[in-house]
């Protein structure tokens, strides 16, 4: 188990509407690439995840002129839940190509991972 201290900052800030909004800074846990096994990752749950064009998107990683942004993932102490470019492993297997990608790791459990998701339009909320 990786040794590291949680930091996770919450704040509030109001629009000019009067509504909150909920600003959560968390520390990244990495400075460099590395590998996790891919056992370990997980998709959290009551989320619909929104996909992109796979099929264009793999047609340009095929070409090798295309860089794709790193997958954002939550590191809980044991699991990895992912939070962002669900379709990722579609467009590598599309693409023909044998690619690794790359991810940012930010401390935080699955719903921390939900949350970013939702928030960053990679998934809907699912009704429950």
């Amino acid at each position: 188990m990786e040794n590291y201290q949680q930091h996770k900052t919450i704040n509030f800030e109001i629009q000019p509407d009067g509504t909150p909004i909920k600003i959560v800074e968390v520390l990244q846990l990495w400075d460099k690439p590395k590998r996790i096994d891919p056992a370990m990752l997980r998709t959290p749950g009551d989320i619909t995840t929104v996909s992109g064009d796979v099929k264009a998107i793999a047609a340009q990683v095929a070409t090798g002129n295309v860089l794709l942004e790193p997958v954002v993932i939550f590191h809980d102490g044991r699991l990895y839940w992912q939070a962002s470019d669900f379709d990722r492993e579609a467009v590598i297997e599309r693409s023909g190509r044998p690619l690794a990608f790359m991810v940012v790791c930010f401390h935080g459990d699955e719903s921390d991972a939900r949350e970013f998701a939702i928030l960053s339009g990679h998934a809907l909320a699912r009704e429950v």
